[in-house]
């Protein structure tokens, strides 16, 4: 599957806040301005992100949000000091903002800490078989698991051939044996 990237992420943030498939700048900015404050924060960085600042702008003019943004804007002058502002964690934009961008980065990171927990359960699960003397045909029969992918995760250190859940399985199987 094709990792999504933050413009995705603030697509999907902004049809899951304002229960909405629109991307019209327009409609986003009222319902921002209105029964939607969460929106604020996800409709700012796509737009400025998705070069659709002028837009936003003038859809927000006389509204609170129009000094919120202005004062953002004046703050990042161009799109790559807003990005790098996300990235390095810049306390001179708003936690609300940084939020958005942190959330993108833990379902990023997702596939790579299951994979530390899995190589961490394979470490445990190996000392726990040494002293109990099991083998690995013990466990994929008793748990009905592929051999092929117990073999290479358990001999060969390779986490991607299971899931962090089914690491955890074997793990308390060869516990409680």
């Amino acid at each position: 599957m094709r990792k999504l990237g933050f413009i995705g992420h603030l697509k999907q943030q902004i049809a899951h806040l304002s229960d909405s498939r629109s991307l019209s700048i327009a409609k986003l900015a009222r319902l921002a301005a209105g029964p939607c404050p969460r929106l604020r924060e996800a409709l700012y960085l796509y737009a400025r992100l998705a070069g659709k600042t002028g837009l936003l702008m003038r859809n927000v003019e006389g509204t609170e949000l129009s000094e919120e943004y202005t004062k953002l804007n004046r703050r990042f002058e161009d799109d790559s000091a807003l990005v790098r502002a996300l990235v390095e964690g810049d306390v001179g934009i708003p936690a609300r903002y940084r939020k958005l961008f942190d959330g993108f980065q833990a379902l990023n990171n997702a596939t790579a800490r299951d994979r530390e927990v899995s190589l961490l359960l394979r470490e445990k699960t190996l000392q726990v078989m040494r002293q109990k003397a099991l083998s690995n045909y013990r466990i994929y029969t008793a748990l009905g698991l592929n051999p092929g992918n117990i073999n290479s995760y358990l001999k060969n250190a390779d986490p991607s051939k299971l899931s962090r859940q089914t690491a955890r399985r074997i793990y308390d199987y060869v516990l409680a044996a």
